[in-house]
């Protein structure tokens, strides 16, 4: 259960401060920036607003589709709200054709070859969520392809490791992966080195990438480095309950329950009057999880 709730953030959502823009339309560098703090304070109604302003200054640019998409891609992984899946389907659509676009007549675009690759992630997680396998195995090799690409040009776009260390990742340890992989062995090293990397590169997604490889070394069973970047981002963005809940999951998935049940009680505390839905979902998560160490210890 614990995986399930991480898959929903964790996959393919891009935010960090140093995002940098340097060719084509001028784009609303301080919209962006903002936005990108908003999704990482866990504030998605603000940089939903930031980056409607993206696109509203360079509305023949991927950029601020991608990011919106992204936005939602967090909510409707957490809520089934068919307003929710519409408005990211709608902004995935429009990043992917774009960049398809700019790729169509520079095929060594690194920015359009970097936005599709990550788009298509995106892609893979909705076609998972349709139980689609064979989709997301396609668009699996698509995201690949363009994402190794823009590494071969320019070895310094460290976003491109987020969405290969999944991959990797996730091709060892998902049976629907395995199934179209099988004579590949276990990769899940190598999707942890680039997540690092990608985390190190301080990119669009280091914080995406760090979140991503938290809940990749927690399956590694790496609990004393995961902790050191799970105390960053909650030093960093303390109101985002995603990063609380991924400090008090540590402890349930190392079987510490007693400290597991200790956190737990305080995040369902701190949530008590809070009424937004990620919140709720959280409130009621954390209910759960004290009723699951109740029950394991006896």
């Amino acid at each position: 259960m614990a995986f399930r709730y991480a898959r929903a953030f964790i996959l393919f959502v891009a935010f960090s401060m140093s995002a940098s823009f340097s060719h084509g339309a001028p784009l609303d560098e301080k919209s962006i920036d903002l936005g990108l703090e908003h999704v990482a304070a866990g504030d998605y109604s603000a940089a939903s607003d930031s980056f409607d302003r993206v696109i509203a200054s360079t509305p023949e640019r991927p950029e601020g589709y991608f990011f919106k998409a992204s936005v939602f891609h967090i909510l409707k992984g957490h809520i089934r709200r068919k307003a929710y899946y519409e408005t990211w389907r709608e902004n995935a659509e429009k990043a992917l054709a774009l960049s398809e676009a700019l790729l169509e007549k520079n095929p060594e675009d690194t920015r359009a070859l970097l936005l599709a690759g990550l788009t298509e992630g995106m892609r893979i997680v909705d076609a998972l969520d349709n139980s689609s396998y064979l989709t997301a195995f396609l668009r699996a090799g698509a995201m690949q392809n363009h994402l190794e690409k823009a590494l071969e040009l320019d070895a310094k776009i460290h976003d491109a490791y987020y969405g290969l260390g999944i991959y990797h990742i996730r091709g060892s340890t998902e049976s629907w992966v395995r199934m179209f992989r099988f004579f590949i062995g276990d990769t899940s090293g190598k999707g942890r080195t680039y997540l690092r990397r990608a985390v190190d590169g301080k990119g669009w997604i280091s914080n995406s990438a760090r979140l991503a490889l938290i809940w990749a070394l927690y399956r590694a069973e790496k609990f004393k480095e995961a902790r050191k970047d799970v105390a960053y981002l909650r030093a960093r963005y303390p109101k985002n309950v995603l990063y609380e809940v991924a400090y008090a999951e540590s402890f349930f998935i190392a079987e510490d329950y007693p400290r597991a049940r200790a956190e737990y009680v305080k995040l369902q505390s701190r949530l008590k009057q809070s009424k937004d839905e990620i919140s709720s979902l959280y409130r009621e998560f954390s209910k759960w999880r004290v009723i699951r160490c109740d029950y394991a210890l006896g």
